[in-house]
C-alpha cells in the first residue's frame, strides 16, 4: 500500500509537469502566432511607407515643374507688360 501511495505520489508531479508544459507550450504558439502577425504588420507598414515615399517624391517633381512653369509665365508678363508700356509711350508721343 505504501508503495501504490509512493508511486502515485510520484507520479502525481509528473502529471503536473506535463500539464504545466502542455500551457506553457499553448502560450508559446500563441505568441508565435502574435510575432508571426506583428511581422506581417511591419511588412505592410513598410510598403506603405514606400508608397508614400513614391508618391511624395513624384508630387515633389510635379511641383518643380509647376513651379518652372510659373517661372516662364512670370518672365512672359513682365515682356508683355514692357511691350505694353513701350506701346503707351509710343501713343502718348503721337498725341
Amino acid at each position: 500500500m505504501f508503495k501504490r501511495l509512493l508511486s502515485l505520489f510520484l507520479k502525481a508531479p509528473q502529471h503536473r509537469m506535463a500539464r504545466a508544459q502542455g500551457k506553457v507550450n499553448a502560450h508559446l504558439r500563441t505568441f508565435q502566432k502574435a510575432r508571426d502577425g506583428i511581422g506581417v504588420a511591419i511588412g505592410e507598414l513598410t510598403a506603405a511607407k514606400d508608397e508614400a515615399v513614391r508618391r511624395e517624391e513624384k508630387l515633389k517633381s510635379q511641383l518643380d515643374d509647376i513651379g518652372t512653369q510659373k517661372s516662364d509665365i512670370d518672365k512672359e508678363i513682365t515682356a508683355n507688360l514692357k511691350m505694353v508700356s513701350k506701346f503707351d509711350e509710343f501713343l502718348s508721343k503721337e498725341d
